[in-house]
């Protein structure tokens, strides 16, 4: 039975379905200070935080993908129990200020011992006290963490941007062993040290394949600092247009800091000393290793030195496989790659610098350098597209060993493992992939009893291929083995007196060889005797083979310059087979060959 409404009922209808639309767009959920706990899901967000708030020792705070927390004022979120904000790709958790003129406290980790986990994250527009002169309060704008040297805390694949503090605009860390990998920290700036990140003391941070950019400090460290006994593992990081007014546009190295940096770009950095790097550790035993690293179009101002590294007094870096180039001072070209200060002694091997070492400003600097230099180029690192940040080394007419090769390819540390393409270490961060395919063998021409044709498809990267022929498939009984042939596909086997024989092939260049390609088996025939059944002549430029009458087996043509060489050789097996000859030979030497023997040879003058 159908159920109809008359007008009044339908407009009733109509006025709550307008009702309840504001309710649905409009949900959220209000936060009061105090302590959180249990599950924050999507359905309820955003939830709005008016006060601070705290997740207490022994409690656990989830919170879902996509739900974003506002806060209303400048209120802290501090974290002293477990926290679980795992956001997802396509719907990442937002911690943000609900004006952002009227920003928040940040995530504040103090004396925690518990689990944090933030993957797929965005963290933005806190501030930290910055008239308090005391740590923890006026440090780390987006996130503190400090005193938790037992909380095992991860930060992943999430963004901390447009934060402010006296010290670590985005993140500041002290007594803390946090992991950051694959986060985007940007846009945000400091008083004192580390505009992106500030590592302050007793720390074993690990921080891998994140962005640092556009951050700023007004002191040192515009990507970030590591200071007071920090051991640092920086890997797979790109620290890009950072600055600070004093030192260390990129990152600043102070007080007795420890750092291993691998495979890290620092490029178009600034500060007034050290560009891209500043080394100020004065502890005795500190050590600074720095591997793999690219360090380039980094700027100190007129007034400083040392557009890619600052190094002062009683310091020893230690540098392998780095690339040190178009570092500039006031914007303009300058051997001022590296600056030493007196007793500054650091090593340099298998690295790619500007002016070489002599272009070393500072005391320790020229003729007074008394560090390791060895086994160093000072090539132009032929980067793929610099301008628009790929620092990769390029190789345009690869696998050609030519002038577009660049110098650092596989020039690097020997004593480091193969590169992941299994050539040797490269110099700088991006490697050039050196990729080789393997030949596919194709089925041979079987020409006479005694000869047959290997045939195979040409291989990317390849500059030449091996052969190998055997009597068996396994190729126990072998009758060649890795036969060089350069610039072909193909390769004459003769005198064969066996009915079947076995083939496969390898790609090789300059660095590598293939695995072998499939196996082809070679059946060989009996042909007829084309004795006295050719005529060979040329006219107009041409080579004319003529046969008497249609042959059922393929014949070859071979022709040698006047020194012996072959080249050209071409199968026929009709009647007739034009050949156009090169004027550029001026003698040539035609040979035909049928059934394995020579039925012609002729000489012919241009």
């Amino acid at each position: 039975m159908a159920i109809t409404l008359n007008s009044r009922a339908m407009k009733k209808l109509f006025l709550t379905i307008l009702l309840m639309i504001p309710i649905i767009i409009y949900s959220q959920t209000p936060v009061p200070p105090g302590p959180v706990s249990g599950t924050w899901d999507l359905a309820s967000s955003p939830y709005i935080v008016n006060g601070d708030i705290y997740i207490e020792p022994g409690s656990t705070l989830t919170i879902e993908p996509g739900v974003k927390v506002r806060f209303t004022g400048w209120y802290k979120f501090i974290v002293d129990g477990a926290l679980m904000a795992i956001g997802v790709e396509a719907d990442s958790i937002l911690f943000t200020a609900d004006d952002t003129t009227n920003r928040w406290y940040g995530i504040r980790i103090i004396d925690n011992i518990s689990t944090v986990v933030m993957d797929y994250c965005i963290i933005e527009y806190g501030i930290t006290d910055m008239g308090q002169p005391n740590f923890p309060e006026n440090a780390g704008g987006g996130i503190c963490i400090y005193n938790s040297p037992l909380a095992s805390i991860t930060i992943s694949n999430s963004l901390i941007q447009h934060n402010q503090a006296y010290y670590g605009g985005g993140i500041q860390c002290d007594n803390a062993n946090p992991t950051f990998d694959n986060c985007k920290i940007v846009h945000n700036t400091c008083v004192g040290r580390g505009g992106g990140i500030q590592f302050w003391s007793n720390c074993q941070p690990v921080l891998t394949n994140s962005l640092l950019a556009y951050n700023y400090s007004y002191l040192q460290g515009g990507g970030l600092t590591c200071d007071m006994q920090c051991s640092l593992l920086m890997e797979n990081n790109t620290i890009i247009h950072n600055s600070a007014e004093v030192e260390g546009g990129g990152i600043a190295i102070y007080m007795g800091g420890s750092l291993i940096a691998k495979n890290n770009v620092f490029a178009y950095n600034s500060a007034r000393w050290g560009g891209g790097i500043a080394v100020k550790s004065v502890f005795l035993g500190n050590s600074l290793e720095f591997s793999d690293n690219t360090i380039v179009y980094n700027n100190v101002t007129q007034l400083g030195d040392g557009g890619g590294l600052y190094c002062y007094s009683n310091n020893t870096p230690s540098f392998e496989s780095d690339i040190f180039y178009f570092n500039t001072k006031d914007g303009s070209p300058s051997p001022n790659q590296v600056h030493l200060e007196q007793d500054a002694v650091p090593s340099f091997e298998y690295c790619d610098i500007e002016y070489s070492y002599w272009g070393f400003s500072g005391i320790g600097g020229g003729v007074n350098f008394s560090g390791v230099y060895e086994n160093c180029i000072d090539e132009d690192p032929l980067f793929a597209d610099a301008l628009n940040g790929d620092f990769s080394l390029s190789w345009s007419n690869y696998p050609q060993p030519d002038a577009t090769r660049s110098q650092c390819i596989d020039a690097g540390w020997p004593g480091f493992l193969p590169e992941p393409d299994g050539t040797c270490n490269d110099i700088g961060a991006l490697l050039f992939y050196q990729q080789l395919d393997v030949p596919i063998a194709l089925d041979a021409m079987v020409i006479s009893p005694t000869i047959f044709l290997a045939q195979w498809n040409s291989a990317y990267g390849a500059l030449g291929y091996q052969l190998d022929v055997a009597l068996d498939p396994d190729f126990e009984d072998i009758v060649y083995e890795n036969i060089q042939i350069e610039d072909d596909t193909n390769y004459l086997i003769e005198n064969a007196t066996q009915p079947n024989y076995y083939y496969r092939v390898r790609s090789y260049n300059t660095a590598l060889t293939s695995v072998n390609s499939n196996v082809i088996q070679v059946i060989i025939v009996s042909i007829p005797d084309f004795s006295n059944k050719l005529q060979v002549y040329s006219y107009s430029g041409q080579l004319h083979i003529n046969a008497s009458e249609k042959m059922s087996f393929p014949g070859q043509i071979r022709v040698y310059n006047a020194s012996g060489k072959l080249i050209m050789q071409q199968f026929f097996n009709g009647q007739n087979n034009t050949i156009q000859l090169e004027a550029s030979h001026q003698i040539l030497i035609v040979k035909v060959l049928l059934n394995g023997k020579i039925y012609h040879r002729k000489l012919f003058a241009y």
